[in-house]
């Protein structure tokens, strides 16, 4: 399930055969629209993200094709897609079901998009109808299992780690680890960017 900023909308994914995703008004509580795909490559999508308007929707495939498409929902069909790695060292990550875990896209740039997961962090941008690979991000350096990440500003990213580390990435480049982990070794589950910084949880409901 993924909520729109601005509250308008929520997108539901359903898993099977033919995977789709619901898109439901909140104030009607009515269906607007469903998308759907025939090259997925799998049978469920494993993570969505509204861009800030609402307009666009980035959704991420699971195993064992791990397609990421951008959408102009209202249009029903998908205006890009790409494989999000051909790896072979994440071989074993894609045949299990476990190398992404989520989607977000950039809340000032409609067309950013970061994509993160076991021993994945990779930027995207779409651009003459394409979603393109960017150089950034956190380097052959940093291949831990991510858990989650958040835009904190338009350049800046905090990205957790099953560890417990985070990392700061600025204007697409890894700067540094933030010094004070807010829970040790239990792993960082989500990040909710603030006006003042940014709030954490994790696993036994450490905040």
């Amino acid at each position: 399930i993924a909520l729109s900023p601005n509250k308008k909308f929520i997108a539901i994914a359903e898993s099977g055969e033919h995977p789709q995703i619901q898109i439901v008004d909140t104030s009607t509580r009515k269906r607007r629209k469903v998308l759907t795909v025939t090259d997925l490559g799998s049978d469920r999508f494993v993570a969505m993200s509204f861009s800030a308007d609402g307009r666009h929707l980035a959704t991420q495939g699971g195993a064992p094709q791990w397609n990421l498409l951008y959408w102009n929902w209202e249009r029903s069909k998908p205006l890009a897609q790409v494989q999000v790695t051909r790896d072979q060292a994440l071989q074993a990550s894609r045949e299990t079901g476990h190398l992404v875990t989520q989607v977000s896209i950039n809340p000032r740039d409609p067309l950013h998009i970061i994509v993160s997961g076991n021993g994945l962090f990779r930027f995207y941008r779409f651009v003459d109808g394409l979603l393109k690979h960017i150089p950034g991000g956190l380097g052959k350096a940093h291949t831990q299992n991510f858990t989650t990440h958040a835009w904190i500003t338009e350049e800046r990213i905090v990205v957790a780690t099953e560890s417990a580390d985070l990392l700061l990435v600025e204007e697409g480049e890894f700067r540094c680890p933030l010094p004070a982990a807010p829970a040790d070794n239990h792993s960082i589950l989500s990040i909710v960017p603030t006006s003042r910084g940014f709030i954490c949880g994790g696993e036994m409901g450490i905040i």
